[in-house]
């Protein structure tokens, strides 16, 4: 399973996604032109329907996939689709099988897409479900050299990834054959996740540190709305997807003059020296929600200097930002630029070093940039 933060849509990405490559396997290419199966299971944690997007596709100019189609598409909603390029021509042809289903955020789906040569059509299955059908006549057309490869998280693309996923794709699996109805519902059996009950994400305003030193048993702040008791966040590093950890977080609801709530997590042990790049996920009930990414700078013991800035949503007016021994805040400011004292517990928090740093009203908090130091 893995879990793709990327901006939906996005094009031109060298990194973060997973690729299988074909353009050399003739037993493979010849096993998608006589007619086809692709399988995958998915996750979507957004959908706007402004842009097309893919969990699983090799698409450049010719080939097969999943996406999710712009809304408006041919007259259907935003929705699941499976879209081989068949042509009785040779010219790139787009056969657009049409779910018209829209994915809910959270929600894991099982989705199949068929294109029978022999019948001449296109059929998408959303779990276990016939839902759309098209008109497929002719050949495959490929796509085009330096793209002849599937990725998982977006779409092949010479030199790069593009139509960046945002969501996890679970499994994946491609068919040399048009698989039968029956056999579909086999699939699906063997893959449903039983009970699930999607899980709605609500976030906004989130502000917190892109780069700042760390060290096991450091706590990392993160402020925001739509944050519930019992979430954890998840990180996972952007060199390598398989090296990640999941910590516990102890939520604070906004009071009083704070109107951001916050999850304090606990860094854990193992963090590694040196500078890393983490994709940062709120995990609730099971399901995961892309918070942003982060630099850390780890193997830090009982440090107390240095501080790092993000630009954070503008009605935030004031902000300044404390790093202090083995905890990183932030601090709200008033417009006169008196800061008034942040309440952990009922009890004052005590730090050994804070550097207050007075920004500008759009908050453009960056070291150079046009905050000044209040004391």
């Amino acid at each position: 399973m893995t879990n793709y933060t990327h901006t939906p849509g996005q094009g031109s990405r060298k990194d973060s996604y997973y690729r299988v490559d074909y353009y050399t396997n003739e037993t493979f290419k010849q096993g998608l032109d006589d007619g086809h199966t692709l399988e995958v299971v998915l996750r979507s944690n957004r959908n706007d329907g402004t842009k097309e997007y893919k969990p699983f596709s090799a698409h450049e100019a010719g080939g097969t996939g999943f996406l999710i189609c712009k809304e408006g598409q041919g007259g259907h909603p935003a929705c699941i689709t499976f879209l081989p390029n068949v042509s009785t021509t040779g010219k790139s042809t787009w056969r657009w099988a049409q779910s018209d289903v829209t994915p809910e955020p959270g929600r894991y789906y099982h989705v199949v897409g068929v294109w029978d040569k022999t019948a001449e059509k296109a059929y998408i299955y959303v779990d276990g479900q016939l839902k759309g059908t098209a008109d497929a006549p002719g050949e495959l057309i490929h796509a085009k050299d330096g793209a002849r490869w599937f990725a998982l998280g977006g779409d092949s693309a010479v030199g790069s990834m593009g139509n960046a996923w945002n969501g996890e794709v679970v499994l994946a699996r491609v068919f040399d054959d048009a698989l039968t109805g029956d056999q579909i519902a086999l699939l699906y059996q063997d893959a449903a996740f039983a009970g699930q009950t999607p899980v709605e994400f609500a976030l906004s305003n989130l502000a917190y540190l892109t780069r700042c030193e760390i060290g096991a048993g450091y706590t990392y702040t993160i402020y925001g709305n739509g944050f519930a008791a019992g979430d954890k966040v998840k990180f996972t590093s952007a060199a390598n997807v398989t090296a990640a950890f999941t910590a516990d977080a102890a939520f604070t609801e906004a009071s009083g003059d704070n109107t951001l709530q916050s999850l304090a997590v606990t860094l854990p042990a193992g963090i590694p020296a040196g500078t890393n790049r983490y994709f940062m996920t709120l995990v609730r009930n099971g399901s995961q929600y892309p918070i942003g990414t982060e630099y850390f700078d780890g193997g830090y013991k009982n440090n107390t200097d240095g501080f790092g800035w993000r630009r954070v949503q503008s009605q935030i007016d004031f902000l300044g930002i404390l790093h202090y021994n083995k905890r990183y805040e932030y601090l709200k400011m008033a417009k006169t630029g008196q800061a008034f004292a942040r309440q952990t517990a009922g009890a004052a928090l005590r730090w050994k070093l804070a550097v207050i740093v007075f920004c500008t009203k759009d908050v453009s908090c960056f070291k150079g940039g046009t905050g000044r130091v209040l004391f």
